[in-house]
């Protein structure tokens, strides 16, 4: 056998070998992305049932029962975004959602829920499985069958309150409003009790733009709650949304007298005050909150917007610097505090301030803004200062 003959046989046992190689290879990748996809796929459908089986659901918020935690998150903690966003006028500063976080946190620990509200393990289980089915439905653009189970369910189960809401929402989300409003009629009728029922269908109403349908459905839930200081919350935001900023007050005022030890009743009230042009009644509220819950940062951040709005910017500050105490390296509440400080005329501090915003996030939208206050500043002191000569 000649030589040239053998090198080529040589050369296509290479080429075999390696083809068969890559063979392999793209099997292998193939199915190492086949478990992912199927991982993928599984958690979708994890969350798919998460949805429409985790508790009372619906478009707006809320259906069911407001418990405290998220009053919390609704009313007291938005005062970081809504507040601030009026304090620094043109300045931008930008609420994080850190922020956010740890302010419901610290009210998350004085909170007490309201008991009545079973939680989702305690549905009968063949019901947890129609919700779980009806929500895969749903996701897959079966309707049909989606809705025929939450139906069949409310027929088997019609003291479960959860089935009617589950019901009630995806009517909603598929735009069936007659069909929402009767699943909250039926709910109510089969459980003339429950403030839920009454809560949730006073929100759709109010989404609606049917105020006195709304406004009748809040009356039964506030009449069913007899005063819980859980239920001021939702009537408030109720109140807010339908435009009645006097029965809005009433019920927070209300909350604050049930519940004086309650910090986000205090923080609540506050921010009612605070958007309705009283930042020194606001800022009372605020120190209140701050008193009951020391280690509450948006109690801190909140006095530090009412102090800005007063014009007490050495106030706004020490408040804040409480704020960044309580929760370090948040970078919102730094550029607030440098804020503060360029307001009050205080522009060395400022210009420090913003340098360490820089300093902790660099090649970050906030050290960008940092960076142009902080030139801005640079050129006023120049102009301040006194020429040589």
């Amino acid at each position: 056998m000649s030589k040239g003959l053998i090198a080529v046989i040589a050369a296509l046992a290479l080429l075999l070998i390696v083809q068969t190689w890559r063979v392999h290879a793209i099997k292998q990748q193939l199915s190492q992305t086949q478990a992912s996809v199927h991982k993928l796929e599984q958690r979708a459908q994890d969350e798919r049932t998460e949805t429409l089986s985790s508790g009372p659901v619906s478009a707006f918020d809320p259906v069911g029962d407001v418990n405290l935690d998220r009053t919390d998150k609704n009313v007291a903690t938005t005062q970081a975004d809504s507040a601030t966003a009026e304090a620094r006028g043109a300045d931008g500063a930008v609420a994080s959602e850190t922020q956010r976080g740890a302010g419901t946190t610290a009210l998350a620990q004085t909170q007490s829920h309201d008991k009545r509200a079973a939680p989702t393990n305690q549905l009968p289980a063949k019901l947890r499985k129609s919700i779980s089915q009806a929500a895969s439905a749903f996701s897959d653009g079966d309707y049909e069958t989606a809705l025929k189970l939450l139906e069949n369910a409310v027929k088997e189960f019609p003291q479960e309150a959860q089935a009617y809401a589950t019901l009630a929402k995806m009517y909603n989300d598929l735009g069936m409003i007659d069909e929402a409003i009767k699943a909250y009629q039926d709910w109510t009728a089969a459980r003339p009790d429950d403030a839920k029922a009454f809560l949730g269908a006073a929100g759709l109403y109010e989404s609606l733009g049917m105020n006195d349908e709304a406004l009748e459905n809040l009356a039964q839930y506030e009449r069913l709650k007899e005063g819980s200081p859980d239920s001021f919350a939702a009537a408030a935001s109720m109140y807010r949304r339908l435009g009645m900023p006097e029965q809005e007050l009433n019920a927070l005022a209300n909350w604050v007298d049930t519940a004086p030890a309650s910090p986000q009743a205090h923080l609540a009230l506050g921010e009612y005050y605070r958007r309705n042009a009283d930042p020194a009644s606001a800022l009372t509220q605020y120190q209140l909150a701050s008193t009951l819950a020391p280690g509450n940062v948006t109690a801190h951040s909140s006095m530090a917007t009412a102090y800005q709005l007063l014009g007490q910017y050495d106030n706004a500050a020490a408040a804040l610097t409480t704020a960044i105490a309580l929760h370090p390296g948040d970078m919102a509440l730094q550029m607030r505090l440098a804020d503060v400080y360029r307001r009050g005329g205080d522009l060395n501090a400022a210009i420090a301030t913003y340098q360490g915003v820089i300093h902790l996030e660099p090649n970050t939208p906030l050290a960008l803004r940092a960076s142009q206050q902080i030139t801005r500043l640079q050129q006023q002191l120049t102009a301040r200062a006194p020429k040589a000569g």
